[in-house]
Order: structure tokens, then sequence, then C-alpha cells
């Protein structure tokens, strides 16, 4: 599993749009980029049949995929490492922030954890969700999520879910 991580860690080193969060020890790898909206890179290589998931920044600690490298999926790692590449080429042509724009007004008249259902509907409209369906792709909700801070965004995703599947 190590060399499989050491590959991933070579890649993300020699990858001009990446940076290592912090050099792992052992089979979790985080990495992000100040380059490209990190939520477009996700959602290019979820497209492809992975599934990664984002980690929104939190104190200090910016906005990053984690990875974790495990017996089922080291011998994919050349596959998911080209999947990476194509990822992040088709991700530098994707828009970003135009859904957070439109939704920064609401957002502005949140406070504390007050998020009332008529704020939650506004803010699912802005977002363009309507019903059950969720969004086809996630990079501009996570955008949105990743500027709450993280006790409203607690308390946003409890109340969406809630009003949503009641």
């Amino acid at each position: 599993k190590l060399e499989a991580v050491e590959k991933v860690v070579r890649f993300v080193e020699g990858h001009p749009d990446l940076e290592l969060v912090t050099k792992p020890e052992m089979t979790l790898i985080a990495f992000t980029s100040n380059t490209i909206n990190i939520f477009n890179i996700i959602d290019e290589v979820n497209s492809r049949g992975w599934y990664v998931q984002p980690a929104l920044k939190y104190g200090n600690s910016k906005e990053h995929i984690h990875l974790s490298i495990n017996y089922s999926n080291v011998d994919k790692i050349d596959d998911f490492l080209k999947d990476l590449a194509d990822s992040i080429e088709s991700a530098k042509k994707l828009p970003s922030g135009t859904l957070l724009e439109k939704i920064k007004p609401v957002l502005s008249l949140v406070s504390g954890a007050d998020f009332s259902e008529s704020t939650i509907v506004k803010l699912m409209e802005l977002a363009g969700l309507e019903g059950k369906e969720l969004p086809k792709t996630f990079a501009p909700v996570n955008e949105v999520l990743n500027e709450i801070p993280p006790e409203l965004r607690e308390k946003l995703l409890v109340e969406f879910t809630n009003l949503v599947f009641r």
C-alpha cells in the first residue's frame, strides 16, 4: 500500500497545479490547489467513475481532497492518476463562484444558527434545486458550503435534509 501512496504523492508533488496539505505518514493523502477550483476537480474525477469526497476548509486548513489508499484500490492507482490528470485539465475550463455570487445576498441575512425554512427554500431556489432531485454536479454547492462557518454548515445541511426528505 505504501508504494501506491508514494506514487500518488509523487504525482501531486510533480503537478504544477497541486500541493500536498501535509506529507502523509500512512495511507491518507490530502492535497489542494491554489490555481484550480478543487471542487471542480472532484466533480470531474467522480464523473469518471471514482468517488472522491471534498473536505471543506476549517480553521487554517484550506479546502482539499483526501484519499485513503487501501488494498481494494492499490491496483487501480495508475488508472486513478490518469483520470485525475484528465480531470484537472477539464476542471481548468469550468466556471467557479457563479452560484456563490448569487447566494451571497441571502447568506448575509443569516445570523447565528438561524436557517429558517424560508431561508433554506430561497437558497434552494437560487441553487436551482427543486423537489428531491439532487444536482448532477456539486462544485457550486460545495463552494457555498465552503464559505459558510462550520457551525452554520451543519445547521444548514440538517435543515436542508429535513426539508427535502420529510
